[in-house]
């Protein structure tokens, strides 16, 4: 999902969407379509949109193996001088993970007119926001699915990569295996390279409905947004909801800073212990949320009956 640029008063959001004034014109757009060869890679369909890019399926033309081929949209590229280096950063941040509930990234390369592109692993399922098209999951498949998240992270994590934008747009779901994808907000704790972004101050770039009140503050990104994120989904696998909803993205931010946790009011009974998890990890005072991911997985694990 493309982020929104989310404002940061201390609690009076208000967010702009328009284009970026003063890009500057780049190049023609290179052609990106079905049976254009991009290096080694034939390009087969176009089947989705993620973030700002578009993503294709491909065959490696010596191996005759599928893969996922993500492009930075030209319209993005004309109008965001900073897509570029979130897409190179989103290649940086997913490589240096290794664990199976993570879409691996193989390669990385721009195309003639400068755009950006990654090849990824091709998962074949949809994402997790399509399976709550048919409402709220059973808790036994929503703990199971945040379960993996949560591992998924806590490997990130410990590697120094922070998400930064945990949603179930974002994560792909192939039978019953979660795979957290687009890392394109990723922050790198050791990562003096990354270029420093042209937004204007007050703004950060976040999915509204999933991102920590911290965040929304100014403060920078770090393990317990994240696990706010993810505390966010849960609510939203069990409730067919995110936690805080309003007609606007202002009113959304507002709820992120002011509001109490809304009651877990899930269709279906909870395991013992449930509604305290999700609660705590949307606390507003980082400090009172889990110590680490790993933690939050063992709780889970716990209120789901397993051992952690």
């Amino acid at each position: 999902m493309e982020p929104s640029r989310l404002p940061q008063p201390e609690i009076d959001p208000i967010v702009h969407r328009s284009t970026r004034p003063g890009s500057s014109s780049r190049a023609q757009a290179a052609a990106v379509g079905s049976g254009v060869t991009i290096g080694p890679y034939r390009i087969i369909e176009w089947i989705g949109r993620g973030g700002e890019g578009d993503v294709f399926r491909v065959v490696h033309t010596k191996v005759d193996r599928a893969y996922a081929l993500k492009v930075l949209r030209a319209d993005a590229y004309a109008s965001d001088p900073d897509a570029a280096g979130r897409f190179r950063n989103e290649a940086r941040a997913a490589a240096r993970i290794d664990h199976p509930n993570i879409v691996e990234v193989f390669d990385f390369g721009y195309l003639a007119d400068g755009r950006p592109y990654l090849v990824m692993e091709l998962v074949r399922g949809g994402s997790l926001a399509s399976l709550l098209g048919d409402g709220p999951l059973e808790p036994d498949l929503a703990m199971d699915m945040v379960g993996q998240l949560a591992s998924a992270l806590a490997a990130a994590h410990e590697v120094g990569v922070i998400h930064s934008d945990v949603s179930p747009t974002n994560v792909l779901v192939d039978g019953g295996l979660a795979k957290l994808a687009d890392f394109g907000l990723a922050q790198l704790r050791d990562d003096q390279s990354r270029p420093v972004p042209t937004e204007p101050p007050g703004y950060v770039l976040g999915t509204p409905s999933y991102i920590a009140p911290e965040l929304i503050r100014g403060h920078p990104a770090d393990e317990r947004s994240d696990q706010y994120a993810l505390g966010a989904v849960l609510f939203e696998l069990l409730t067919g909801h995110p936690p805080f909803r309003a007609s606007t993205i202002h009113g959304v931010c507002r709820k992120h800073l002011l509001a109490p946790v809304p009651a877990l009011d899930a269709p279906l009974p909870l395991p013992a212990g449930l509604r305290r998890l999700v609660t705590r990890c949307l606390d507003k005072r980082p400090g009172h949320r889990f110590p680490s991911m790993r933690a939050l997985g063992s709780a889970l694990a716990l209120a789901a009956g397993r051992q952690a």
